[in-house]
């Protein structure tokens, strides 16, 4: 390994020039430089890496069954109409300003009974989805709400639909 350091030579002249780095003690505050800039562009080489222990963590989270004490909530599946519906009336931009309320999602789906919009806010807010407001009936997309249903609708609209429309 060759590094910056001043060379004596056999007429006596000192000159610093890149040589190899002599093999004692002295040698490790030369070193050090050369080490950092080693890990440094070793550590940039590793950050580039993508990390999807993440994203699966919370794919599961929203796609696998919920137990409570009373009862179990089922998964999203983002195959299903339904559900589909559901996440795309509850993503929906104007409830981010005065959140979603129980006669919000009526309007969007009147064939509903009560109970069943009921079950699907115990639903999404047992997945994780939606956060209830304190003292209130209003509820707001998570911050794993969000990324769970953009993520959902990018890949069925931009990559699984126009694959499937080639073929």
């Amino acid at each position: 390994m060759n590094t910056f350091r001043e060379v004596f030579k056999r007429n006596g002249e000192i000159e610093t020039k890149s040589a190899p780095v002599k093999k004692n003690i002295y040698s490790l505050f030369p070193l050090i430089t050369v080490f950092k800039g080693i890990i440094r562009r070793y550590l940039e080489f590793i950050s580039s890496f993508d990390d999807p222990t993440d994203g699966i963590k919370k794919l599961d989270e929203v796609t696998t069954d919920k137990k409570t004490e009373k009862k179990t909530f089922k998964g999203l599946n983002f195959f299903n109409k339904q559900d589909e519906a559901v996440l795309i009336a509850v993503a929906d931009g104007k409830f981010n300003i005065n959140g979603l309320r129980a006669k919000n999602l009526k309007a969007v789906f009147p064939e509903f009974p009560p109970w069943k919009i009921s079950n699907i806010f115990a639903r999404l807010r047992n997945l994780g989805v939606i956060k209830k407001v304190a003292r209130s009936h209003k509820y707001y997309l998570s911050a794993l709400g969000k990324s769970v249903i953009a993520a959902a609708l990018f890949l069925k609209n931009l990559v699984i639909v126009p694959a499937l429309a080639k073929g």
